[in-house]
C-alpha cells in the first residue's frame, strides 16, 4: 500500500472509508436524553483522543497504529500484545463489513438471499486484488470509496430529518442512567475508525502538519 507522498484530501478519505462502518443508530435506542448524553460524553472522550493521535503521529511518523506507539512509549511486548488484539479485531471487523456490504443487492430486492454468499466472495476477490496491486491504485480506489462513504453519511443525516418526530420520539422521555451506560460502548463505535490515520503519518506529505490537521476534521 506504499505511496511516495499522501495529500490531506487522501488521509481524509482514507479515515472516512473506515467511519462509515459503525453503528450511527445505537445511541438513539435509549430514547432522546440518553442519546445526548452518549453523544456528549463519547464525543468529549475522543475529542481528547483525537488530539492525543495527531500529536503521537506527528511525532512519531511510522507505519504503525496505536500498538506501535505502545511499543515506542513502553516496551516491545506490550506493542507485540496490541498488535494480535488488533489484528483479531480488525478480522472480525473485515468479515463483519463484507457480510453486510454482500446484503445490499438483497436488500435492495435485486436479488434472492442466496446470493449473498457469492457477493461475499466477490467482494472479498475485488478487496485482495486492490491491496495487491498497492500503491497509487490502493490509494486512488481508497480515495473513491471515501467519496461514497462520505456522500453516504450526508445522505443519512439529511435524509433523516423529514422521519424525525421529536413529539413522538423525543416528549416524555426520562432519563435512564442505566440505559446511558448501555449505550455509551456501542455509541463510541462510531469513533473507532480516527485511530488508523495514524497508519498513512509516514508517508504523509508533511506529517506535522497534516496529520494533525486531518485527524481533528475527520473525527468531527
Amino acid at each position: 500500500m506504499k505511496k511516495e507522498t499522501l495529500s490531506r484530501i487522501e488521509i481524509f478519505f482514507f479515515a472516512m472509508s473506515i467511519i462509515v462502518g459503525k453503528q450511527f443508530n445505537a445511541p438513539f435506542e435509549g430514547g432522546l436524553w440518553v442519546m445526548i448524553a452518549t453523544l456528549v460524553l463519547s464525543g468529549i472522550g475522543y475529542v481528547l483522543l483525537a488530539f492525543c493521535l495527531a500529536e503521537m503521529a506527528s511525532t512519531l511518523p511510522f507505519s504503525g497504529g496505536i500498538y506501535g506507539f505502545v511499543r515506542a512509549f513502553t516496551i516491545p511486548v506490550y506493542g507485540f500484545y496490541i498488535s494480535w488484539f488488533e489484528l483479531l479485531i480488525n478480522l472480525f471487523y473485515h468479515t463483519t463489513q463484507v457480510y453486510l456490504f454482500a446484503q445490499i443487492p438483497y436488500a435492495a430486492g435485486m436479488v434472492s438471499r442466496e446470493m449473498t454468499l457469492f457477493y461475499c466472495g466477490m467482494t472479498q476477490v475485488f478487496l485482495v486484488i486492490i491491496g495487491l496491486l498497492g500503491g497509487k491504485m490502493f490509494w486512488y480506489s481508497n480515495t473513491l470509496l471515501g467519496m461514497v462513504s462520505l456522500v453516504l453519511i450526508l445522505i443519512y443525516i439529511f435524509g433523516s430529518f423529514p422521519e424525525a418526530d421529536l413529539n413522538r420520539w423525543g416528549a416524555g422521555e426520562e432519563f435512564d442512567f442505566h440505559n446511558m451506560l448501555e449505550g455509551l460502548p456501542r455509541a463510541s463505535l462510531s469513533y473507532l475508525g480516527i485511530q488508523v490515520l495514524s497508519l498513512t503519518s509516514k508517508w504523509a506529505k508533511d506529517a506535522k502538519t497534516d496529520i494533525p490537521t486531518v485527524t481533528p476534521i475527520a473525527m468531527i
